[in-house]
């Protein structure tokens, strides 16, 4: 019973070192997210919009920013609090409510880490008076693909990264990829990874009419990171891949992609 009792002890030990560490590496991203809505608060507007990521301000201006800030009743909160918050990579989420005299808003913040900071990438406030499509939506993406749209994603992809082999050379297919992705790995470092591929002179095929089988249902993680994993049946070797793709308005762009055969 003792050595039972010893056993739970460690566990419950190991847990708590876990949730203590999980902890620590997200409340920077909290600090972030109560940061700016601090600015917010204090009508410092411009400072807000400067912490927000380099992506949200390629699609919002700054004009519509403000006007998403007037119209919504996030300019109007008296108070806030996190409910949960995670990580992953470079990816951040924090999920809570922020409160008005009238009410309380469900509201969820996606960050990114650039040059060591953690920058909004991502705010819905579901409920707000003014709908946060022009700030939320063009930025990043919920909703999965249909099938169709899954299969014709993983065509170019998979095209693309055929050519990429063939030619020795991957600027083509780097240049393809997430803008977030372009600025952690270069065209060079891109092509190292599979540097193995093109000195066996593997041949890969996959033309239109190649449809590749998905072996999971496609999914969007907690840091909106959409994950296709398949393989293209063939009677010589079978092609295993496994993509990650952002939603960069308009489009799903690439952020991860592993292959094997």
């Amino acid at each position: 019973m003792k050595k039972f009792l010893k056993v739970v002890g460690i566990i419950l030990s190991v847990i708590i070192v876990i949730i203590a560490v999980a902890f620590v590496l997200t409340i920077n991203v909290a600090s972030s997210a109560d940061n700016f809505f601090s600015l917010i608060k204090a009508n410092k507007l411009q400072e807000a919009y400067n912490s927000t990521a380099q992506k949200f301000q390629s699609t919002v201006s700054y004009e519509d920013f403000t006007k998403f800030i007037d119209k919504s009743s996030i300019g109007k909160f008296e108070s806030y609090s996190w409910g949960s918050r995670s990580f992953s990579g470079n990816r951040g989420s924090v999920k809570g409510y922020v409160t008005t005299a009238q009410k309380s808003i469900p509201v969820e913040l996606d960050f990114v880490k650039e040059n060591g900071e953690w920058k909004v990438l991502y705010v819905d406030a579901t409920g707000t008076d003014a709908t946060s499509s022009g700030v939320a939506d063009q930025s990043i993406s919920k909703t999965v693909p249909s099938d169709a749209d899954i299969i014709k994603l993983v065509q170019t992809t998979m095209s693309a990264f055929a050519d990429a082999v063939a030619s020795k050379d991957f600027t083509a297919f780097h240049q393809a990829t997430a803008n977030l992705w372009k600025t952690q790995i270069s065209a060079k470092e891109l092509q190292a990874n599979f540097q193995s591929f093109i000195d066996k002179k593997v041949k890969f095929s996959f033309d239109a009419s190649t449809l590749p089988t998905l072996s999971e249902k496609p999914s969007i993680d907690g840091v909106k990171i959409l994950h296709v994993d398949g393989y293209y049946p063939s009677k010589d070797i079978n092609v295993i891949f496994s993509l990650e793709y952002i939603y960069e308005y308009p489009n799903w762009k690439l952020v991860g992609i592993r292959v094997k055969f």
